[in-house]
């Protein structure tokens, strides 16, 4: 299940769809078809609804707002087992087999090849190895060595957000924290200043 940002609708996998139910009135004002994605990687943004096929592995995006697809993408090498949408609608992040990471331009329905694309891998490919800054502008990735970050127009870094045993990426409700988690820690960064953690647990 994924709430929207709004906190008005719940989006929630059912056998071979998705249903969207606005918790105010309890009802499903929309179906999503076409898609058995029980179990898989799903993501839940104010203009971007993506998931995995459970049975061909392909990626699925919807615009939530008009229930449009937006992009469909067959199952890359490795299949998805993680995968981030852009607050803004605009990217679709995939986290691939060998730990790879794919960028999708969804306003143009296309890949992007970027040299930097290349070189972001994550440690663990899992839900929330990738994330979007709430603003769109930053793709973070968890690596081996910390939180990694990237400006998907430009491909310029961002600071690099140093800790080992992270597995998960949070950015804070408003942007001004990065969280990183794994199985035994906790680290929590402003995100202006990524270089000093305010907390580790």
């Amino acid at each position: 299940a994924a709430v929207s940002p709004d906190g008005r609708t719940l989006a929630l996998l059912a056998q071979d769809r998705i249903d969207l139910w606005d918790v105010r009135t309890g009802r499903v004002t929309r179906t999503l078809s076409g898609v058995d994605a029980m179990q898989t990687p799903f993501d839940f943004t104010g203009r971007t609804l993506a998931a995995v096929d459970w049975d061909d592995g392909g990626v699925h995006a919807w615009d939530p707002r008009s229930g449009r697809s937006t992009l469909r993408i067959p199952e890359p090498d490795g299949g998805v087992d993680g995968l981030a949408a852009s607050p803004d609608g605009r990217w679709l992040a995939l986290c691939t087999g060998g730990h790879a990471v794919q960028l999708w331009d969804l306003t143009h329905r296309r890949k992007v090849s970027a040299p930097w694309v290349a070189k972001a891998r994550a440690a663990d490919c899992r839900d929330h190895a990738l994330d979007f800054t709430p603003d769109s502008r930053t793709l973070t990735v968890v690596g081996d060595d910390g939180i990694h970050g990237w400006d998907p127009r430009t491909g310029r870094a961002t600071p690099l957000a140093k800790a080992d045993g992270l597995t998960q990426v949070w950015p804070g409700g408003d942007g001004t924290f990065l969280v990183g988690t794994g199985p035994h820690r906790l680290v929590v960064w402003r995100a202006a200043r990524p270089w000093v953690p305010v907390l580790r647990r």
